[in-house]
This record gives structure tokens, sequence and C-alpha cells, in this order.
């Protein structure tokens, strides 16, 4: 048992290096060799969430879109939103208590759930770790793979739209409404225009001011539903992303039999041509990520990152997620084996899903909710530091194999 856990260990780590050596990679290029600026990485970023992450969960997800899978998948998002709970309530307890900054909410309840874990599967993959969880002589470790890789894309999925919901308004600084409840309660006024005084002193109205606020005011409104309507536009385009609009076509493909046989089945009018092509495009989606993350990395200059905020963080990240994924899966598996069909890598995945770095999209949304330069500096380095500490991922893969392995073997 011992001597499995610590080769369970040596593989994990060297799948954990792989990864961290695609980052490195990145990382030398942009920096020394100058091989990625800021507008590339800028512009493969946007390709791979627009274009290849889209070929990948449609040519994946489309061939195992069959309702008894379908079955299987609601576990992953309500996994992921549960410990995001427990990230958020983790979070405030130390922005509360121990006066920890804003952005500890983000990178605690968002992590790298699509990028790392796929290509940290592939490593895992090819060291031999994943053999023990294979489900009898039929199984491979390609099937095992093809499964794996499913499981975390609609993780992953589920994790995106959780993040840009809740994203900007973790990182929303809350200074300005203090301070101008402040400046009401002093009796000082503001800059903005709304508290100016409608009148200065000794003016009058003028005869028709009552017909020019009726105006101003059916303008004002009209400005204000327009300004709303916008937003609702926004929100639902974020919404139905490329990514989510890839995954729905192909469950929408994958349940239909004709459409499914022309598109994913061997011998398809379409397989082997234009579902191919796709699934071409989707393949350079990991890899390429990864990389383009490693000059990301790099990108901004960093702040300074106080310890006391990444200890906290990596405790939570590394330590007490592993430690109660594992635990339920554990838990729900040996109380409840029917509460979703038996696989050991669907387990695997829901036990090693939430574990790891903070998602790079943490300094998009630190952009995004308006915070100045200096606290998006310390974010970059907040991130660089959490990548380097991925190998210590290694324990928690090891742990989750060792455990799952056992409860399937036990059956």
């Amino acid at each position: 048992m011992a001597n499995a856990f610590l080769q369970g260990i040596i593989g994990a780590l060297q799948a954990t290096i792989s990864v961290l050596l695609v980052l490195f990679y990145g990382a030398a290029g942009t920096r020394y060799l100058s091989f990625l600026s800021e507008e590339t990485i800028n512009s493969v970023t946007k390709l791979g969430t627009n274009l290849l992450l889209p070929c990948l969960l449609f040519t994946e997800m489309g061939k195992e879109a069959k309702p008894e899978q379908l079955k299987e998948f609601w576990i992953l998002p309500v996994f992921n939103i549960g410990l995001t709970l427990i990230a958020l309530a983790y979070s405030y307890i130390g922005i509360k208590l121990l006066k920890l900054p804003r952005w500890i909410a983000p990178a605690a309840a968002f992590p790298n759930q699509l990028s790392l874990p796929l290509l940290l599967i592939e490593s895992l993959s090819s060291s031999g770790v994943i053999d023990s969880l294979l489900m009898g002589k039929k199984d491979t470790v390609d099937d095992a793979l093809g499964r794996a890789k499913i499981y975390f894309l609609v993780n992953g999925l589920a994790g995106n739209i959780i993040r840009f919901a809740l994203g900007p308004y973790l990182l929303n600084p809350q200074d300005s409404d203090d301070e101008e409840q402040n400046q009401t309660s002093n009796g000082t006024s503001s800059s903005s225009p709304d508290r100016q005084p409608l009148l200065q002193p000794g003016q009058t109205l003028p005869a028709y001011s009552g017909q020019q606020g009726e105006s101003h005011t059916e303008n004002n409104t009209q400005e204000q539903v327009k300004e709303t309507a916008k937003k609702i536009g926004y929100s639902i385009q974020d919404f139905f992303n490329p990514p989510l609009v890839a995954a729905i076509v192909a469950i929408i493909i994958g349940l239909i039999g004709p459409l499914r046989r022309t598109f994913f089945e061997e011998g398809g009018a379409l397989n082997a041509s234009l579902t191919q092509s796709i699934k071409t495009l989707g393949k350079l989606y990991t890899g390429l990520q990864m990389f383009v993350l490693g000059g990301k990395l790099v990108q901004k200059k960093g702040g300074k990152a106080k310890k006391l905020p990444l200890l906290y963080l990596f405790l939570f990240r590394f330590i007490l997620v592993p430690a109660i994924s594992i635990s339920v899966v554990y838990g729900l598996r040996a109380r409840f084996p029917h509460y979703v069909k038996a696989d050991p890598i669907l387990d695997f995945v829901l036990a090693i899903a939430y574990v790891g770095p903070p998602a790079i999209t943490l300094a998009a949304l630190a952009d995004m909710s308006g915070m100045d330069k200096a606290e998006q500096g310390v974010i970059a380095v907040v991130l660089l530091a959490s990548y380097v500490v991925t190998p210590f991922m290694s324990i928690s893969v090891s742990t989750a194999v060792t455990f799952i392995g056992k409860l399937y073997s036990s059956q």
C-alpha cells in the first residue's frame, strides 16, 4: 500500500512537472526570446476560447452524448457549486477576521479547471498512474483518458459559467461606496453632479422649468432603459459563449440518431472529413493554452504579495480542497454506491478537479473590475507563485488514486 502510494506520487510528480515545463517554455519564450508579445498572447487566448475549445467540446462531448451517459454528468456541476460555496465561505473568514485582500475570494473559488487538468490527465496516462482506475480487462487507458477528458470538459464548462457570473462582483471594490457614506455623514458634498445643489444662492426657476424637467426625466428614463437592455444583452452573450454553444450543439447532434451516426460514428458521411478536421483543431487547445499561459504569467510586472494571503490560499487550494473532495467522493461511493454509475475515472475527476492553482482568468477579472495597476501586479505574482507550487498536486493525485482504487478493488 505504502509502496503503491509512493509510486503514485512519483508518477503524479512527473506528470505535474511535465505541465510545469510547458508553462516554463511559454514564460521563457515570452520574457527572454520574445516569442510572444502581449498582443499575440491576447490573440491566441481569444483563439483558444472562441475556436479551439469549442472544437474540443464538440468532438469529445458529441460522441458521448448518449442518454445513459448524460445521466452521469449532473454530479459535476453540483460538486462544482458545492466547492465554490465552501471556497467563498473560507475566503469570507479570511477577509473578515484576518483582513486579507479581496482577491482571496476568486483565487480560492476559481481554480484552473480546463487546460491544466486536461494536460495533467494526458501526462498521468503516460506515467501509468491511472492504470489502477481501469474498469475491468476490457477498459483501456485510451478509453479511460477519453472519459476523463469529457468529465473535465463538463466540469470546466460549469466552472466557467460560475466564474464569469460571480468573478467581477467578488473583485468589485467597495471603497467608493464606503467613502460616499462617510462624506454624507460628515456633511460634505461629493464632486458628482447628482450631489450638486439644484439652484445657486439667489437663483430662481424660469417659468418653463417644469416642462424642461419632464423632458429631462423622460430622456433619463430612456437612457436607463437602453443601458439596462445593453447590460442584459451582454449578460446573455457572456452566458451563451462559444464553448457553451458548441457543447449544446454537440449534445443535440449526439442525441439524434441519424445525426450522431453522420458526425461521430465510424463510417459516417462526415465523420472522416468534417468531424476529423474539427477534432484536429480541438487537439491544439490544451498544449497551446498552457504554453500561452506561461507567457501570460510573466506578462505583467508583479507587485509584492504578502506571505499570509499566499499561505492562506495555498492551504485551501492544495490541502483542504483535496481533503474535502476525496473524503466526500469516498464517503458517497461507500455509502451510496449507485448515486451515479460506478466509474473510478469519474470519481477521480471529482476528487481532483477543484485542486490546484487559480484560473489565469483571475487576471482578466481583476482588469474587468477596475482594480488599479498595483493590485493587478500583486495578482500576477500570486498566479505565478501558485503555478510554481503546482507539483504539490502530486500528493493529492496519488491519494485520490490510492483511495479510489482501494474502494473499487473491495467491491
